[in-house]
């Protein structure tokens, strides 16, 4: 083998005759250009020389020098994407070596570039020489990543050459309605607030966000956080809608309203006795949940002492009674607490109560209504003690009400068997009693209020019979007057005296009229009972003063009619009664006539209709009155004959009438009279016919 002439090799081949032979291997290391290349068979052996014409061959044989390239090439190198959302670069890669050459796809960056999605080829890729191939690369973005460029570089690594080329994604904004987040309870109670709160709640875009809620009963509110009042149980569908201007988002929410648990429950105590007190307390309307009221009494004012078992007053299993009058026992502050329980067994509990005892009577219009006594002396001074008590009014229905008055001699008092005179009074409207031939000078009485095993004492009080040196009167006014606008009100006054003095009484009788005042003079041991009147223009409540005026001091008052007594020092003393004038609108004057009034109005109308009907039928000529009665009167050519007068003028049936009833029993005087009685009562001329 000769290259240029230059022996490169000598291969030895024996061939047998027909046969061929192939041998090869590198023989050489190629040179660029053109190179003539011989190749000589010499059978320098066995053929003789003469037969070696075709044995030598020859040809050029060029070599190329050996080139290395690639080229990268994107259909855009630019990708503009929104947030959350997808796209990818189509780029082409060219070998443009005389090699055939494999490549490995990577990225490069700057740490921190790339906060998205690439997906590159996951095989090297396969190029011939002087050929090409298309691939792709995807991107993806987040909601999260920030608005702006990325600048990145893709590179494809060959065995015998590198190539790359630069590339950007620009990430766009995505405009999205607000994200809703939203915390609150599933369940909740009726009349108790609940709460939604949506604070947690944002928009992508940074944009203001507006909240409407609608709370499936009707009502809707605004606002991030709202609560909510349901007044029925149920299940609520709440929509909430959110908006930033532009784009909204509506969230769905159910809740579940139960009436399990009373709220606000108030107890009251509306009324008392010294020995029953009446509750009230808010009725708790859940007909499904309610189980029972429960109330307890205690003398201890806490809470956890008085709900003990032992301090239960009565119990309650219908849910729409709302107050409970019960007895308890006579004594001091007690403090009650109403418990509800529900079908659970949860029990809910009011507020303390405070329940203060006091004896119910009638009340008396006073200047102070907290002093007064209920037993005085009356004007039997020397001999005898009136005892008056207030009307005890119970507060438990079918109470029966006793009242027991007691009377001791004061020089009995500490004595091992005292002498006391007790009266055992049915109350049956009696609330005065009279201890009469007393003997001594001053005694101690007092009145006990009854009613089965409960009573409550009233007094004592202490009265001296035989007062020396001083004189003693009684004054007293009735509590309360009523009357009406425009007549006049009386307001007796009874004085009573002992001894003899002189004074005054001035009367304001509270409607800014001025004082009237009226002296007197009393003798010894007189009685003088006294009547006032006046007349008050407008309805409303008066109080109405009377002011005494003598010499003297008060040393007792008492209550239900007012009793004041003096003694005399020289002192000028001033002492005020008071009563309390209810003045009710004046009646409507109706103009009501007297019953001849009706009698005659009544017999007028009937006798100007009877006449208005007579002269009508005699005017048109079909009736007319004459000796012969009634008759029809038909044409006629006779000239018109004049008519009779009635026996009677109405003037003077009307005055025989009058006459006639002045002397009628009162029977048509009881009652209205009818038509019928009326006619019947007219007196009438004889008819013909």
């Amino acid at each position: 083998l000769f290259i240029d002439d230059e022996m490169i090799e000598v291969l030895n081949n024996d061939l047998q005759p027909g046969a061929n032979s192939s041998s090869g291997g590198d023989l050489w290391v190629a040179v660029a250009g053109t190179h003539e290349i011989t190749l000589v068979a010499d059978v320098y052996q066995k053929v003789p020389e003469s037969n070696e014409s075709n044995n030598v061959w020859s040809t050029e044989y060029t070599v190329l020098a050996e080139h290395h390239e690639s080229k990268m090439t994107a259909e855009h190198q630019v990708l503009e994407i929104l947030q959350e959302d997808t796209g990818w670069f189509d780029l082409t890669l060219e070998n443009l070596g005389n090699r055939d050459d494999v490549y490995d796809i990577s990225v490069n960056a700057y740490p921190g570039t790339i906060d998205f999605s690439l997906t590159l080829p996951v095989e090297d890729i396969y190029i011939p020489a002087l050929s090409n191939r298309t691939f792709r690369i995807d991107v993806a973005t987040i909601l999260d990543n920030p608005v702006g460029p990325r600048n990145f570089a893709v590179t494809a690594m060959g065995g015998n050459s590198t190539v790359g080329i630069g590339l950007t994604v620009i990430i766009k904004e995505r405009q999205l309605a607000p994200f809703i987040e939203v915390e609150y309870d599933f369940f909740t109670n009726v009349s108790v607030p609940i709460s939604f709160d949506a604070s947690g709640s944002w928009d992508h875009n940074g944009d203001e966000i507006v909240f409407r809620w609608y709370f499936g009963d009707g009502t809707h509110g605004t606002g991030a956080v709202v609560e909510h009042t349901y007044d029925a149980e149920g299940v609520y569908v709440i929509i909430l809608n959110a908006s930033d201007g532009d784009l909204h988002r509506s969230r769905t929410l159910e809740v579940s309203v139960l009436d399990a648990v009373p709220t606000d429950i108030q107890l009251m105590v509306t009324d008392v006795d010294f020995n029953a007190a009446r509750f009230q307390w808010t009725v708790w309307n859940s007909t499904r949940y309610f189980t029972g009221y429960r109330l307890y009494l205690s003398d201890d004012p806490d809470m956890d002492q008085i709900v003990r078992p032992e301090n239960l007053l009565t119990t309650v299993d219908l849910f729409y009674v709302d107050n409970a009058t019960l007895r308890v026992p006579p004594g001091d502050i007690r403090y009650a607490v109403l418990e509800i329980v529900n079908l659970y067994g949860d029990a809910f509990r009011s507020n303390v109560a405070e329940v203060v005892l006091e004896l119910r009577t009638r009340t008396y219009p006073q200047e102070d209504p907290l002093h007064y006594a209920e037993v005085y002396a009356s004007s039997n001074l020397l001999s005898a003690i009136e005892l008056e008590w207030r009307e005890w009014e119970p507060l438990l229905a079918g109470t029966s009400t006793r009242y027991i008055p007691g009377l001791i001699s004061t020089d009995q008092i500490g004595s091992a068997h005292p002498t006391t005179a007790i009266v055992d009074i049915d109350g049956s409207g009696i609330h005065s009693y009279l201890f009469a031939d007393l003997s001594s000078n001053e005694y101690m009485v007092w009145v006990d209020y009854m009613s089965g095993e409960d009573s409550i004492r009233v007094g004592p009080v202490f009265v001296d019979l035989n007062p020396t040196n001083w004189s003693l009167r009684f004054f007293r006014i009735p509590p309360t007057l009523n009357g009406v606008a425009g007549k006049e009100l009386e307001l007796p006054i009874e004085l009573t005296y002992v001894g003899r003095t002189s004074g005054n009484f001035s009367v304001d009788w509270g409607d800014g009229s001025a004082l009237e005042t009226w002296d007197y003079v009393f003798e010894d041991n007189e009685s003088i009972n006294m009547t006032l009147y006046y007349t008050y223009s407008e309805e409303g409540n008066y109080t109405i003063r009377v002011n005494d005026t003598r010499e003297g001091r008060i040393i007792w008052s008492n209550g239900g009619w007012h009793y004041y007594y003096y003694t005399m020092f020289g002192l000028d003393t001033q002492t005020s009664a008071q009563a309390l004038a209810v003045i009710s609108a004046a009646e409507e004057d109706d103009d009501e006539p007297t019953p001849w009034t009706d009698y005659l109005i009544a017999i007028g109308l009937i006798l100007f209709i009877a006449a208005i009907g007579v002269l009508a039928g005699h005017v048109t000529g079909y009736y007319r009155i004459g000796s012969g009665g009634k008759r029809k009167v038909e044409p006629s050519d006779e000239e018109p004959v004049e008519e009779e007068e009635p026996e009677q003028t109405a003037e003077e049936i009307i005055s025989e009438l009058e006459e006639d009833l002045g002397d009628e029993d009162d029977e048509y005087l009881d009652h209205e009279p009818t038509v019928a009685e009326l006619e019947a009562m007219i007196p009438r001329p004889p008819r013909d016919g």
